[in-house]
């Protein structure tokens, strides 16, 4: 299956969860924003999400800083 975040195309396992997506790109959930095919998540969305084929993802990650 393939998915796009921020704009580059990636290959994951069908059915995959969004959650086991974001740890392969070493991403963590409650450190990145997402937004999934042009809809804005809350966390708890997000970990409910199941990916398919051609889904879009646009990720921030919230850093700390001042």
């Amino acid at each position: 299956m393939t998915v796009f975040a921020n704009g580059k195309q990636y290959s994951c396992a069908c059915d995959a969860q969004l959650v086991a997506f974001l740890q392969s790109i070493q991403m963590d959930i409650e450190r990145v924003v997402v937004e999934h095919n042009e809809t804005a998540l809350t966390r708890e969305e997000a970990k409910r999400v199941t990916l398919a084929d051609g889904d879009k993802l646009e990720l921030l990650r919230i850093v700390a800083g001042g």
